[in-house]
């Protein structure tokens, strides 16, 4: 180690990561010699897997390795996966040792947010960005004088790593009404709360709201109450308020930061994902669960947002088909949709009949790329007889593809369904005729893959004059995959025949 020290000794790093994976290795003297040499550091990233504190006088030591970092320090992201105490205490003298501190993160368990803490974010002359995740949150009260300690941030983001999370007991002596009286005006710019409120959800949010002005991006989950929704949409509403870039309330997301503005649908909680693996803010609009858009809040939100250009529903919830004739109906300027509909396809939704829904027009003609997973539903059962009478899920299908057909613009389509509807026998595929300027076709999870036939296959390169690549999937196992093979074989040998310059993947 005393060799690593002497060769680190002639650089001056401008920036640097140190990262630990145990406790125990910070406090050996080596740490210490390398770092003096670190005289430009500005980031630091400690992770504690298995390490853990054995009494007060180890924080102490802890300390001592910030007061030889150089004055320059400006990110700390803070990890570790033990339960441990004394974090309140740790991380108040922590911000009291390092003033130039800018970024902070925290992932850590224990409760946060008592008197010592609150303070010392108060007074730290520079932080700017605070993450927090940890178990509780002390009372709603200290909840609230912590978002007021926090009220110059420009960052503000907080998480619980407990799915039961609960506030501590409420002290007799103080309520969060009480501490809202005394609250100064907030102008925190992005501010995410992914924590469950609970029965405290209205009297939190409410008032910061109101009192926060210069929100740039706002995340809020876990609302509960359909009037603290309604009271959140009324505030955000405001004309006098700024427009937010990127709005998040309960599941869903709107962001409305880029030129033009973009609306889609994703089904992960945790984390915002662009649809297809995109880089950029190609996914603005999250919703998840599956919420009737009968609900006024959710029916409106199109209204809201006619310049959208992307739709994106993630595997992990799906979509009525009631929800999606509503929101294709109202986008006209949509370039991009990926949708996952109910797998009951043929049935009553939001409690409106599917009459209505078969004569919404899409209106969002213009639209280049369509991934689209759908199934059949299968008739409902009347002591164990099919009710065929009842069953709906052929006219489900021709109201989608015949919607399908008069997208005159659309170049990418991808079609994911256990179900061989590209079918001449059923009507379906005649009803994509329009589609002339379609350029890339993927059937890779189409059916079992080998579901297309051949006259299937001539009818597709006659209509679609403009396909250049078709993405088919590979032979299955089981003990029909040679056939399937076969059968395949036979169709993209006929498919390159008649067109050779066609790129089949």
């Amino acid at each position: 180690m005393d060799e690593i020290t002497r060769t680190l000794e002639p650089y001056n790093f401008a920036r640097c990561a140190l990262v630990s994976k145990q406790w125990n290795a910070w406090f050996t003297p080596w740490v210490w010699r390398t770092v003096r040499y670190c005289k430009d550091i500005d980031k630091v990233k400690l992770e504690y897997h298995k390490g853990y504190i054995r009494s007060i006088q180890e924080l102490g030591s802890m300390n001592q390795f910030w007061e030889i970092i150089p004055c320059n320090l400006q990110t700390v992201e803070f990890k570790s996966q033990r339960k441990q105490r004394g974090y309140d205490l740790k991380l108040a003298h922590f911000l009291s040792t390092v003033p130039t501190l800018q970024n902070l993160v925290i992932h850590a368990f224990g409760t946060l947010f008592y008197q010592d803490l609150i303070k010392a974010v108060e007074d730290h002359p520079g932080l700017r960005n605070l993450t927090l995740q940890c178990r509780r949150f002390g009372s709603p009260s200290s909840f609230v004088r912590f978002i007021q300690a926090c009220r110059n941030f420009q960052t503000l983001r907080l998480s619980t790593n407990d799915s039961e999370c609960k506030f501590a007991l409420e002290d007799q002596t103080s309520s969060v009404e009480h501490v809202w009286l005394h609250c100064k005006d907030i102008h925190i710019q992005h501010l995410s709360i992914n924590i469950d409120l609970s029965l405290f959800e209205a009297d939190i949010l409410i008032p910061l709201l109101e009192r926060t002005f210069a929100l740039k991006t706002l995340e809020l989950q876990h609302i509960h109450s359909s009037e603290t929704m309604r009271q959140v949409e009324h505030i955000l509403k405001d004309e006098k308020r700024p427009r937010l870039e990127y709005l998040r309330i309960g599941g869903v997301i709107v962001d409305t930061k880029f030129t033009p503005s973009t609306y889609g649908f994703c089904g992960s909680r945790d984390s915002i994902v662009s649809p297809g693996g995109v880089k950029g803010p190609e996914t603005a609009f999250k919703l998840e669960g599956s919420p009737s858009m009968s609900d006024p809040f959710f029916r409106d939100l199109p209204l809201y947002f006619k310049d959208a250009i992307t739709v994106f529903y993630a595997l992990s919830n799906r979509i009525s088909i009631h929800s999606l004739a509503i929101l294709l109906s109202q986008l006209p300027n949509l370039r991009s949709a990926t949708i996952d509909l109910e797998s009951k396809i043929g049935f009553e939704v939001d409690g409106v009949t599917l009459e209505s829904v078969f004569s919404t027009p899409w209106i969002c003609l213009d639209l280049k790329i369509l991934v689209m997973y759908f199934d059949y539903a299968r008739p409902p059962e009347d002591g164990g007889y099919l009710i065929w009478e009842s069953y709906v899920g052929p006219r489900c299908l021709e109201y989608i593809f015949s919607q399908i057909g008069r997208l005159t613009q659309l170049q990418d389509w991808s079609i994911h369904t256990r179900v061989s509807v590209l079918s001449l026998r059923t009507g379906y595929l005649h009803l994509l005729s329009g589609l002339k300027q379609l350029r890339l076709l993927d059937l890779s999870s189409y059916a079992n893959g080998s579901d297309i036939s051949l006259e299937e296959a001539k009818w597709m390169l006659k209509n679609w004059e403009k396909l250049e690549t078709l993405l088919v999937k590979s032979a299955t196992d089981g003990r029909n995959a040679k056939l399937r093979k076969n059968i395949k074989k036979n169709v993209l040998d006929e498919i390159k025949r008649l067109r050779p310059e066609l790129r089949i993947q």
